[in-house]
């Protein structure tokens, strides 16, 4: 589930590494070769979050911007309460852990899981 509620700017799209698969709600980071490509986010660089399905030409769209939004894709074994600040896990979902001491802040909880909604609504830096 992904669902961006309001935004700041729009999405750009970018070509995707061919040996990785993205959904909505994944966070990225830029990896750069002979172009610019996207590869699963680490909790030190991460750019982005896919905002929707990769195109015939494997562009995917990111949300690199401003947003509030609403994601399945956070680690499930982590408490959320509002408030609560939000990290890239080493596998490109949101997680309320710090993995890194020097792990970049990526937003902030707005309204938590709970047993009648698997998502979580965050507020995107």
């Amino acid at each position: 589930m992904f669902e961006i509620i309001e935004q700041l700017g729009r999405t750009i799209r970018l070509p995707i590494s061919e040996d990785i698969e993205v959904s909505p709600g994944h966070i990225i980071s830029l990896l750069y070769g002979d172009g610019v490509c996207c590869i699963l986010s680490n909790s030190r660089n991460p750019f982005g979050m896919v905002a929707g399905p990769i195109d015939n030409h494997g562009l995917v769209p990111v949300l690199y911007d401003t947003a509030i939004l609403k994601t399945s894709n956070f680690d499930k074994d982590e408490d959320y309460n509002p408030g609560d600040f939000l990290y890239s896990s080493d596998n490109g979902t949101l997680t309320s852990r710090k993995c890194k001491d020097d792990s970049l802040l990526l937003g902030q909880v707005l309204d938590c899981p709970s047993d009648d909604k698997e998502y979580i609504e965050i507020n995107w830096i």
